[in-house]
């Protein structure tokens, strides 16, 4: 009997501990970025039970309505969350990405800007806006965006990929190739390198010069015949 009624205790007493509630939610976040809806939707329902985190609990139901296409729906519970200033960047960044997966594209870049104004090294948001940009045809403005990744160095094989492709719209071939081969090199598993290197060629056929290494270029043709496959993951809706 004691050890039952201390297992009990300890039991109740585990439940009121506020990590308990930390776990529950950075358990569904990792879950998000898995695409695991189960466990998601298993922790949003569990965090329930800790009434002061229902800002918490809000974000991951939002999490899921963007993940599912209704961003419309998890915007307003979004600009709840953003009131809680543990969860504010959080919150502003989804919800820019719900504005731009409704094609709001203007909010979208001013909820990321707001980001900004308070970290101006969220990096991913600022990658957020230049892609944003690039779609709009707003290239100058995506080039400031990218550059400024550039010098930071963050995702070299992303960033510098994008304003490669900005580059060689404006006839900028030299400028172009140098960016793919160095996006290229900053990442050479990447699954997306047959695609930089066709498009090197294109601006190398374009500038009317040739490799200055041989073995990179021939390491770039193996690359484009041989692609590599690219691992997708599938969100399934939950009834």
């Amino acid at each position: 009997m004691i050890l039952i009624g201390g297992g009990v205790g300890f039991s109740l007493i585990a439940r009121s501990i506020p990590e308990d509630a930390d776990k529950l939610f950075e358990e569904a976040i990792a879950a998000s970025m898995k695409g695991d809806a189960v466990t998601l939707t298993k922790n949003t329902d569990l965090l329930k039970k800790f009434p002061e985190r229902i800002s918490q609990q809000k974000y991951l139901e939002a999490i899921y309505l963007v993940a599912m296409s209704r961003p419309l729906k998890a915007i307003p519970l979004l600009k709840e969350v953003a009131k809680d200033p543990a969860l504010k960047l959080r919150a502003l960044n989804l919800m820019g990405g719900a504005y731009a997966a409704a094609t709001d594209r203007k909010t979208a870049i001013a909820t990321f800007e707001l980001v900004l104004k308070e970290d101006e090294n969220a990096h991913d948001t600022r990658l957020n806006i230049a892609r944003i940009l690039i779609d709009c045809f707003a290239w100058e403005e995506s080039l400031r965006h990218l550059n400024a990744l550039a010098e930071q160095k963050f995702r070299p094989s992303v960033v510098l990929q994008l304003r490669a492709d900005i580059r060689s719209d404006l006839g900028q071939f030299a400028e172009a190739a140098l960016d793919y081969e160095q996006a290229i090199a900053a990442d050479p598993a990447d699954p997306t390198n047959g695609l930089k290197a066709t498009r090197l060629v294109q601006c190398l056929s374009a500038t009317g010069t040739t490799r200055r290494s041989p073995s990179m270029s021939t390491t770039l043709i193996t690359r484009m015949l041989v692609p590599s496959p690219v691992q997708k993951c599938t969100w399934q809706r939950i009834s």
